[in-house]
């Protein structure tokens, strides 16, 4: 695996026009993670979308959750091209593994979050808490490590959207930018999308 390549979508829990055709197109072989916000839940077990295809060649992480009111709303596909996976912390709306592409290189964490819209600034913050929680279970592993926080932050500011105004709601979420630091890999659009992909400026070191 060349290029660490992250996709991130949010379907809606769209099964049949989301999930079933990305997951049988033979292209997302290419990539090393991919990112669920809302996925279709299966009616009979705590898991999602996973046909043959996808097993041949993606782990899939989900919550560890048997309520079915707290149904996940985050799941990630795995490479099983990793060296190494772990899952470090998750809940319902959180899921932050580490992976290895190579050996003896730096852990990358994997933090793919969903913060629920309605401008409720209980929930953006008990969103923000949580990703600060992933965070800081990552302090328990030594050596390098670099950080990728992908998800729907539900919330728009013009640290990662043109053409709105500053946001006082967002001002958690921009500590945690600040701090790391980190920087928006995803392209700065002229709307109000919520879903983006931030990544260390630089490796971390313990």
């Amino acid at each position: 695996m060349k290029l660490f390549k992250v996709l991130q979508w949010n379907v809606e829990k769209s099964v049949d026009n989301a999930m079933a055709p990305m997951l049988r197109d033979p292209r997302i072989g290419q990539y090393a993670v991919i990112a669920i916000q809302e996925p279709w839940r299966n009616p009979y077990y705590v898991t999602s979308h996973f046909p043959k295809e996808t097993k041949d060649l993606f782990h899939l992480a989900m919550p560890e959750t048997e309520v079915s009111e707290e149904w996940p709303r985050v799941c990630t596909y795995v490479s099983r091209d990793l060296k190494e996976i772990e899952m470090v912390y998750n809940t319902r709306d959180i899921i932050t593994l580490h992976v290895r592409p190579k050996k003896d290189g730096p852990r990358i964490f994997i933090h793919n979050v969903y913060i629920a819209p309605g401008g409720n600034s209980q929930i953006e913050k008990e969103g923000t808490d949580m990703l600060i929680a992933s965070l800081a279970a990552t302090e328990a592993y030594d050596g390098e490590k670099e950080h990728i926080i992908v998800g729907d932050f539900n919330m728009v500011d013009p640290l990662w959207a043109k053409g709105v105004r500053t946001n006082t709601r967002t001002s958690q979420l921009r500590e945690i930018i600040d701090t790391f630091p980190l920087y928006l890999a995803t392209p700065m659009e002229h709307d109000n999308s919520a879903s983006r992909c931030y990544h260390t400026r630089k490796r971390v070191h313990n």
